[in-house]
């Protein structure tokens, strides 16, 4: 993991180890380590433990969620450029 200030601000998800950066990383606090993510279509998603019960989560709302707060029904998180990959706060 590269120095935790190298990551800038930081967020919590939902309570949990997991905190997401503004660049589209999700760090696992309690291991210290930056979470490595699987496709999901055209999508990233990562496993959640702990608290999170093994559920699957999609990064891009994972990073939404942890700065913004929990997405409103019925509300879908979109990438402004087109591209999926690009989990950057400023690109949702």
């Amino acid at each position: 993991i590269k120095e935790l200030g190298q990551y800038g601000e930081m967020a919590q998800f939902r309570n949990s180890p997991y905190y997401a950066t503004k660049n589209g990383k999700i760090i696992n606090m309690a291991k210290k380590i930056e979470i490595r993510f699987e496709n999901a279509g055209n999508y990233f998603r990562f496993v959640g433990y702990y608290n999170l019960n093994r559920k699957h989560f999609l990064v891009h709302r994972v990073i939404w969620e942890a700065f913004n707060g929990p997405i409103p029904e019925g509300l879908e998180i979109d990438h402004i450029d087109g591209n999926p990959h690009n989990n950057n706060l400023s690109n949702l």
